[in-house]
């Protein structure tokens, strides 16, 4: 069975391990992705074992390293899929952008996969995924990193009721998700959905691409070689360097106001990533006031 833990970056583990007392309790507005094979029992029984095992074993290692890039968090982990949370435990306002972006790396990398099992196996293999935005309240987030929550609402089923419903190889959101990312992403109105227990129909909409737009997200998604090249420039006094190159670009796209203290924990969080150690020690000595 899989664990959540085991398939957790460290440093992410350890963000939410840090804050789970300080969560615990607390009103959260996230958004929840799930995602599974459509078709899976079917697909099992043309596979041994061994194939249909080392398949899900490729198709999950997608699915993690797509949810985790944008800070969400798999919550659980199905027989052939993954429910995935995006704002919490990890707080992120933009927590509807965050899944959408995961979840269009994660459609082009499976359609990818897709391609080749048909070479290889000669099987069709089709992902379908769903994406509601609501409120839980967090409860108690286990050493494994199993996070307890109460939906209000019904925030988990219209997700889960999407993927169900979406055609392999698309992500379909509710009106929901929808309005949160009005602009960011090309939709495509499907029309409303009656689900059972839901009073009135909700509008569902099919997930194409991102458009042009710059959000903060996007910016601070510097490849790690850009980051390197800048602390190699920096010779080491990292904090002025990297930051006021960072402070121009982000001024250039959102003008002078831009709040550098998110700045500063952008260059915070991306160095965790690289586990660049000396120059996050430096970063928080220079910054304590906001890394603290």
């Amino acid at each position: 069975m899989r664990s959540v833990a085991d398939y957790t970056p460290k440093h992410l583990a350890e963000k939410i391990l840090q804050s789970r007392s300080a969560l615990e309790g607390e009103r959260k507005q996230v958004t929840i992705l799930f995602a599974d094979v459509k078709g899976s029992m079917q697909l099992a029984s043309q596979l041994d074992p061994e194939d249909w095992h080392e398949l899900l074993d490729r198709f999950f290692a997608v699915l993690t390293e797509g949810v985790h890039r944008y800070e969400g968090t798999v919550n659980q982990y199905t027989g052939d899929g993954v429910m995935a949370l995006f704002g919490a435990p990890i707080s992120h306002e933009d927590h509807a952008q965050r899944a959408c972006y995961a979840a269009l790396q994660m459609r082009d990398e499976l359609r990818r996969l897709s391609v080749d099992l048909r070479m290889e196996k000669g099987i069709d293999f089709g992902v379908r995924m769903g994406i509601n935005s609501g409120i839980v309240v967090v409860g108690k987030i286990g050493d494994d990193l199993r996070m307890d929550y109460t939906a209000q609402g019904h925030t988990v089923g219209v997700a889960q009721r999407l993927e169900q419903l979406a055609e392999a190889g698309h992500v379909y959101l509710s009106e929901h998700t929808a309005r949160l990312v009005e602009g960011y992403f090309q939709l495509a109105d499907l029309g409303t959905l009656t689900i059972k227990g839901v009073d009135a129909p909700i509008g569902v909409f099919d997930l194409d691409a991102a458009t042009n737009a710059r959000t903060r997200l996007q910016v601070s998604r510097t490849t790690l070689a850009e980051v390197q090249s800048m602390i190699d420039r920096s010779g080491g006094r990292l904090s002025q360097p990297f930051l006021h190159e960072r402070q121009a670009r982000y001024a250039e796209i959102f003008g002078e106001e831009w709040d550098k203290a998110e700045e500063i924990r952008d260059a915070h969080r991306l160095l965790n990533d690289m586990g660049a150690t000396d120059q996050v020690t430096r970063l928080q000595r220079a910054h304590s006031d906001i890394l603290a």
